[in-house]
């Protein structure tokens, strides 16, 4: 009687799996939300279209006699492959090819870029759309106090991109205290970039600082009700994270 048991609760737990792993395997039919979306021009990596080699970031050859951003610009418009992955050739294709992708998979974007930009797509595609707001210390000459004023007029609805480690600042630095705060009092999503850059981000960037996951911490303790998604999964902190 033992191992009848024992038997029929091994077919039961085999009939569990292989039904979970039936489910598992069906294709997800439900709605996406891409928390990091960009409204950027066609041009914004160079003249457009560009392209770019299939895995070129695993496989950078680089002369230190060639300057970093020459190098780098030259990997879209002169890319050394013979199938590059070739871009829109217009804005009007980025935000058009965008949408249309985001119909066919019931896809929802958090947009950030220029304001009169992310208007542009949302006047595109209706709901389709949360509108981002940017931000860096240094290359924006905005305080704590406009963003908040900006919030409360309803300009955007998430604080993102914050790319801040680009200039050298990172999660807790004195200087983002006020805006850590104004996004915790107003509840606020703030999406943060960390982890790494592209590739030769020192070069590109002098001021640039890698960050780990670890530099958020203080902050959560600090406003135990900011709601925080960190960009690019941490990569490559991924233990840390």
């Amino acid at each position: 009687m033992r191992f009848i048991a024992l038997a029929l609760g091994a077919l039961f737990l085999f009939g569990s799996i292989a039904s979970a792993k039936d489910k598992d395997s069906r294709p997800y039919q439900g709605p996406i939300i891409d928390v990091h979306l960009h409204a950027y021009p066609a041009d914004g990596n160079g003249p457009a279209p560009n392209a770019v080699c299939p895995g070129v970031a695993a496989n950078l050859e680089y002369d230190p006699q060639t300057p970093w951003p020459a190098k780098m610009g030259a990997l879209m418009t002169d890319p050394p492959c013979d199938d590059p992955i070739l871009g829109p050739a217009t804005d009007e294709e980025v935000r058009d090819e965008t949408i249309a992708i985001m119909k066919k998979y019931n896809i929802k974007g958090v947009l950030s870029g220029p304001a009169a930009r992310i208007a542009d797509w949302q006047a595109a595609a209706p709901g389709l759309f949360i509108a981002g707001r940017e931000l860096s210390l240094k290359r924006d000459d905005v305080s704590a106090a406009e963003i908040e004023a900006e919030f409360e007029n309803g300009a955007f609805e998430v604080l993102a991109e914050v790319t801040n480690q680009y200039r050298g600042f990172l999660a807790d630095d004195p200087a983002f205290d006020a805006y850590w705060a104004v996004a915790a009092e107003h509840d606020i999503p703030v999406g943060l970039h960390l982890g790494i850059g592209p590739p030769g981000a020192p070069m590109l960037y002098p001021d640039f600082r890698v960050q780990t996951p670890l530099r958020i911490e203080a902050i959560l303790n600090r406003h135990q009700t900011l709601r925080v998604y960190l960009m690019h999964a941490g990569f490559p902190f991924a233990d840390d994270l």
